[in-house]
């Protein structure tokens, strides 16, 4: 009999997305018992003693840690240096693997890591991006899954005027000055269109935080960007919304899911997943989770490159306004949620993987990447007292592996000389400008 202690915390709780991706991962854990091979318990951290600790992990073969706060590199750190628990550890890496894991070092929990425990990411980019953090670290991808039935088959018909809809937070980080751009293309190029551009969401006021470049007034510079651009009736700016009366809208009424996101986080995608488990096409960037979409919905996604300029990812909002109109004319028949996603084969790997031996294995290490980008971060905390910048800029050269294993290429003969395609009369070829 295998014993896993699956560990959960609330705290996270705080970012929207965790608010249904954390429930479904203890669900998801608990649903890989099997009362003759794979017993599973789970705790809340938040508020338990150490005795309630020490007895869910004392005779457990693995150790599940679904989410990263203090609270809980604390508790990791403590059982093995502390109480000598040899449990294997699966830990779950939501946004760790693009800032070469620096919290594990910053709470000390790197210092009790082995080769033998298993780092689980959503999707295989993010995976990818991880080889960058540690040597001879194992990791496999599991993506995140929906509670609730199956949906069903339904035919997509092309030709209807068809809101393009992004879910998200108003952020610099997903490019929705970009997209504004595009969709001024797109009418230009569709002028028989009636339907609008909707964003759903708040501003977050984030920036960039990895690049300590801050960010104030993005909401209002893209309604000011809507008008410059002539196009401010065919854009709605919702606010944000609550989770499940949004849910029950967009069930409801067929659209095109669309995120030019850049961010560096973006390694699932629970708003464009959800979209996709409806039925409908989306227009996502080729990028982090993005790109296993492409994978596993056929002919529902439409991909856009990322581009990598000296001024960090670029996407062209010309090439985003040509998959726009594909996917606002797509035909195909939707033949309900890929097995890959399905709870039931989620489930089945986390037992296959709990169930795999635990072997003695040595510390892991530090690579030299990221080593030099810990090392980044102690002097721009020195120098700015900003806990979340570790590179100096979109330019460093310590930040460009990281952008490739997530998605971003070399650009194509010509794609970047001379681009000077104008929309509204805005010119949009310079890839140096942000906003």
């Amino acid at each position: 009999m295998t014993r896993t202690a699956v560990l959960t915390s609330k705290e996270n709780f705080a970012w929207t997305s965790m608010q249904e991706i954390l429930p479904q991962l203890e669900a998801d854990w608990l649903g890989s018992g099997h009362p003759d091979s794979h017993r599973v318990s789970s705790l809340d951290i938040d508020r338990a003693t150490w005795p309630e600790i020490l007895g869910t992990v004392l005779n457990a073969d693995n150790v599940v840690l679904t989410c990263f706060n203090v609270r809980m590199a604390t508790v990791a750190r403590e059982l093995r240096a502390r109480f000598g628990i040899e449990a294997r550890y699966f830990v779950h890496l939501h946004n760790q693997a693009t800032i070469a894991c620096w919290p594990f070092h910053q709470w000390e929990l790197a210092g009790v890591l082995r080769e033998d425990d298993v780092f689980l990411s959503s999707c295989t980019r993010d995976a990818n991006t991880f080889t960058h953090s540690f040597l001879n670290a194992r990791v496999e991808v599991v993506p995140f899954t929906l509670p609730g039935p199956v949906a069903a088959e339904k035919h997509f018909a092309r030709g209807g005027d068809h809101d393009f809809v992004f879910v998200g937070r108003l952020s610099v980080q997903k490019n929705l000055h970009t997209l504004l751009h595009a969709f001024r293309a797109f009418l230009n190029a569709n002028a028989g269109y009636g339907g609008r551009l909707v964003l759903i969401g708040g501003e977050d006021g984030l920036g960039s935080p990895n690049m300590g470049e801050p960010s104030s007034g993005y909401g209002q510079l893209l309604r000011d960007l809507a008008e410059r651009l002539a196009i401010q009736t065919r854009v709605e700016f919702t606010g944000f919304r609550e989770r499940e009366g949004l849910h029950t809208e967009l069930a409801r009424r067929p659209h095109v899911f669309i995120s030019p996101s850049l961010h560096s986080d973006e390694n699932f995608g629970m708003a464009a997943f959800r979209s996709l488990c409806l039925g409908f096409p989306a227009v996502l960037t080729d990028w982090g989770g993005h790109a296993d979409f492409s994978g596993h919905f056929a002919g529902q996604v439409y991909t856009v490159p990322v581009y990598g300029t000296d001024s960090g990812p670029w996407l062209d909002p010309t090439e985003l306004a040509a998959s726009m109109t594909a996917a606002i004319n797509a035909d195909y028949e939707f033949a309900g949620i890929p097995d890959y996603y399905r709870s039931g084969t989620v489930r089945a790997k986390l037992h296959e993987l709990a169930r795999e031996p635990v072997r003695p294995a040595r510390p892991l290490q530090a690579t030299a990447l990221a080593q030099q980008v810990l090392a980044q971060r102690r002097v721009h905390l020195e120098e700015s007292k900003n806990p979340c910048k570790i590179f100096t800029c979109y330019r460093d050269p310590s930040a460009r592996p990281f952008f490739q294993s997530y998605g971003m290429r070399a650009p194509t003969a010509g794609l970047m000389a001379g681009l000077t395609t104008d929309v509204g009369g805005q010119t949009i070829g310079d890839p140096s400008q942000r906003h």
